[in-house]
């Protein structure tokens, strides 16, 4: 595969976005919270995963620091509507704390393009 094509859909993506303007069709208040959402639709109806991340706001845990403290029992009782609670919050736990140890900075990653491989 070649460089070209591994940004081909990066490039359409931002095609569309000039042509259409931001949609907005994601509820979410943080771009953190799209990331947290798509992980919890996963097999889930969108009513289970409003109430989950209901659960995450009232815990206060829907910052990438604040997920990564928390524990791995708390966020499985957020997510417990969504099914599949305790592969999701592992997931959800993995991944703040992989994307916070690889920039350093916990918000730096969010909105940018994808890295070349």
């Amino acid at each position: 595969m070649k460089n070209r094509e591994i940004s081909d859909p990066y490039r359409l993506y931002l095609q569309l976005l000039r042509m259409y303007g931001r949609q907005n069709w994601w509820p979410a208040k943080t771009k953190f919270e799209v990331i947290i959402g798509a992980v919890l639709t996963q097999q889930a109806s969108w009513r289970n995963v409003e109430l989950a991340i209901r659960n995450l706001r009232r815990r206060k845990l829907l910052t990438m620091q604040r997920l990564v403290n928390a524990s791995i029992r708390t966020l499985e009782t957020c997510t417990y509507p969504t099914g599949f609670y305790r592969q999701k919050a592992k997931d959800q736990k993995c991944h703040a704390t992989h994307t916070q140890q690889d920039t350093g900075k916990p918000q730096q990653v969010l909105g940018k393009a994808p890295r070349k491989v």
